[in-house]
């Protein structure tokens, strides 16, 4: 398993514990990502912050449903 791969499966515990530090990880190493995949579909500043949010509200939401023991 590589450092990156630790790094991530470390911060979605954290997530999972409600240690806020594992989704500021996710966050941050993964948003230039995400934006760059929307910005080939929308143009508009606003729409693009608005979807960028939605994708971290789905995750948080997803990883939440994990922890309850739901299927995604």
């Amino acid at each position: 398993m590589q450092l990156h791969e630790i790094n991530f499966t470390e911060s979605i515990a954290q997530i999972l514990d409600g240690d806020t530090e594992g989704f500021t990880f996710i966050y941050q190493n993964t948003y230039a990502y995400f934006r760059g995949i929307v910005k080939k579909y929308f143009s508009d500043t606003e729409e693009i912050e608005d979807l960028m949010q939605e994708i971290y509200i789905k995750i948080f939401t997803e990883l939440k449903q994990l922890k309850e023991g739901k299927s995604i």
